[in-house]
């Protein structure tokens, strides 16, 4: 292999790392419990989702996500979540509520308390790491 063949796929490789590298989300996953008078729920229900920058709920960060049909069985739940670019910033606190209701004519129901979101599923800092190779 020549010294412009190796250059080119050496640079070519180089594109390929850095668009996965950018490929990195916010996104994460969340799972949870309801309970319908005290037994596991089952069916569908209407979910609400807000991010705080605090316990007390005063402080909400990015949008609020509505999902119109979450599948609960057996009372376990998994949905994947996205809020706004820079609502997730992992080096700060920041607190997911939840509200749920069974259909549009009822009221969200908030279920408290609001849950710390951590960071330890993902590793958002990596995608942004100046120092890592030293």
């Amino acid at each position: 292999m020549s010294k412009t063949t190796r250059f080119f796929a050496f640079v070519f490789t180089l594109v390929l790392a850095s668009i996965a590298a950018n490929s990195q989300t916010t996104a994460f996953k969340y799972q949870g419990s309801l309970t319908d008078s005290g037994s596991p729920a089952n069916g569908s229900f209407q979910m609400q989702f807000k991010l705080f920058k605090n316990a007390a709920g005063t402080q909400q960060v990015g949008q609020t996500i509505e999902v119109p049909s979450v599948t609960v069985t057996n009372g376990l739940f998994s949905i994947d979540l996205e809020f706004t670019s820079g609502a997730v910033v992992w080096e700060n606190d920041r607190y997911l509520e939840v509200a749920v209701r069974r259909t549009a004519q009822e009221p969200f129901v908030l279920l408290l308390p609001r849950q710390h979101v951590l960071s330890a599923p993902f590793s958002i800092k990596a995608k942004n790491a100046d120092t890592a190779a030293t």
